[in-house]
């Protein structure tokens, strides 16, 4: 198990969400709600003591 903080950042790199989880099992499905961030581009980001990826998201 492990932990991994999960964020949310706009495309001028501010944090605009931020999560930490713990008990992480590899191939976890986890839901963020988004309901409350404008439409547009984000940078979705996972971090663990192991590894930091990152893709961009489009919320329409």
């Amino acid at each position: 198990m492990h932990e991994a903080e999960i964020s949310i950042l706009n495309l001028t790199g501010q944090k605009v969400y931020m999560q930490k989880l713990t008990g992480i099992v590899s191939g976890n499905e986890i839901n963020i709600n988004v309901q409350n961030l404008e439409k547009g581009i984000y940078i979705l980001q996972c971090k663990t003591l192991d590894y930091t990826t990152s893709m961009k998201i489009k919320l329409e």
